[in-house]
This record gives C-alpha cells, structure tokens and sequence, in this order.
C-alpha cells in the first residue's frame, strides 16, 4: 500500500494506489489531454483559467495581516490566496510560461510564510487554512519536478507542520460533529489534499494515513446523512462554498483510494441549484 508505515491508521477496505508527481485531480495523461483540447473541448473553461492566472501572475501576493475586519478570526483574504495557487499552477502545466511558475513559487511561498491560516479558534483548522492546505498541497504535487529543491522543501515542511495542526484542530472545531457543515467539508477537503501530497514521503506516510482515514471516516458519515433531495439546509450560497470542498475530496478518494460517493444526494443536487436559480 502507498502509504503503509508506522502509524498508518487505515480503515478496513481502505488502500491508496501507486501514483507519482503529479496525482492530486490531475496527472502526466490528463494534462496531454487538456493541452490536446485547448482549442477545442476546453477552449471557453482555458479563457477563463488563463484570465484568472493571468490577473493573480500580475500582482504581488498581500502581506499578512492579523487585522480581523469583517471576517473575524476566518481571515477570508486568505481563501482568496489559496484559491488562487491552482490557477497558477495549472497555468504553468498547460502552457509551461516561466511568468507562471516564477508567480506559483511567490504566491505559495508566501502563504508558507503566514504564521497563521486563520487566528484564534480558527488558526489552522478553519476555512483558510482548508484553501490554503489545497492550494500548497496542489503547487506541490503538480509542479514537484518543476520547482528547485529549497521551494520544494518548503513546501513539504509547510504541508507537514499545517497538516499536523488541522488535524488536531479538526477535534476541536465546532464543526467536527456537524457533518452537513461547509466549514468541515472545506477543512478536511485540504487535509486530505495534504495527506495525498505526502502519500509518498517515507517520514510522514504512516501520518498522511492517518489524515485520509479520519476524512474519509467523516465525509462516509456525511454521505449517510445527506437527503436524496440534493437540497442543502444552509442554502445556495454555502451550498456552493461547501459543494467544492466535496466535489475536491471525493475527486481524490476516487483516484487514490477507489473510494466513492454513494448517496442519492448526488444525483439531484444540481437541481437544486437550478431550481433556485432566478430565470433571465
């Protein structure tokens, strides 16, 4: 198994799949076919990645600031750094333009260098550090061969250190019993970013197990109790924030431990958007 070692805490039925850099959502013959169907296919979805990527590669990732304003001790300017590493990194996988790459070590060396992913109770086990566990853990894996060895071993460290610390905070958040809550679905959605970005590393592996286990327990809990309906109790707009932190853990589950979703929720849930859409 890929992540067998001491410590592994593995759940009955559960294994993890051999997969080299790059395995998180993507790997070397899905990133030929996005490239293959640029023009084509994914020509519209490219537009607007390459728009994204552009307009994060053109500015200067912000300082840290403990300043609170109106978003308390979630610190939401950093969700939207982590949610800016991805479009970055893809950039430079599909286009291999050094102006993205250069961007991707700036902006993910900076979120390395934030002393905290969310402050107070949040620090470290919240919705920021849920992006930011991604977004690291994404630069990482998909640019492991294109970055020198003293980013990657930051990277690595910060992965390591901040995985540690989400999951020990994610007993300890208010949301670790509410399982149809979009803060626990963000949250352990980056933490098993991070276990899966480590799958391989000899020193954390029997860790990294024990990260995937505990979200994998947790989201199976979720499946059972999500409503064939496909309706969210805490409405559109948090749907939406937590529809992500799913659709990213199960996109992982399924790849690198054969693990899926099972509930009816599945299939009804864009409906449920549809339907409270307002028409044009």
């Amino acid at each position: 198994a890929l992540l067998a070692g001491p410590g592994c805490a593995q759940q009955p039925g559960m294994s993890w799949k051999q997969a080299p850099h790059p395995r998180l959502f993507l790997n070397h013959q899905r990133i030929a076919q996005l490239r293959a169907g640029l023009q084509t296919t994914y020509a519209p979805m490219w537009v607007a990645i390459e728009k994204q990527a552009d307009a994060v590669a053109a500015k200067h990732p912000p300082a840290y600031s403990s300043g609170t304003d109106l978003s308390g001790e979630e610190q939401w300017w950093e969700m939207n750094v982590g949610s800016s590493l991805p479009y970055l990194a893809l950039a430079y996988k599909i286009t291999g333009k050094k102006v993205y790459l250069d961007a991707a070590k700036e902006w993910t060396l900076a979120s390395c260098s934030y002393p905290h992913w969310g402050t107070g109770s949040r620090d470290g086990g919240d919705l920021s550090a849920g992006f930011m566990l991604n977004g690291v853990s994404v630069v990482f894996d998909w640019l492991y061969d294109d970055l020198d060895s003293e980013t990657r071993s930051t990277l690595r460290r910060t992965l390591i250190q901040r995985g540690r610390l989400m999951y020990q905070q994610r007993g300890k958040e208010y949301w670790r019993d509410d399982y149809l809550q979009n803060h626990l679905w963000v949250a352990l959605a980056g933490l098993a970013a991070s276990a899966s970005a480590l799958a391989d590393d000899g020193e954390v592996r029997g860790e990294a197990a024990a990260w995937m286990a505990e979200c994998l327990r947790s989201f199976r809990r979720t499946e059972a109790l999500l409503g064939p309906d496909g309706a969210s109790h805490e409405g559109l707009t948090y749907w939406t924030l937590g529809l992500d932190g799913l659709l990213r853990f199960w996109a992982l589950a399924g790849d690198l431990t054969g693990e899926n979703v099972t509930s009816k929720w599945w299939a009804n849930t864009g409906y449920y958007r549809l339907y409270l859409g307002l028409p044009h």
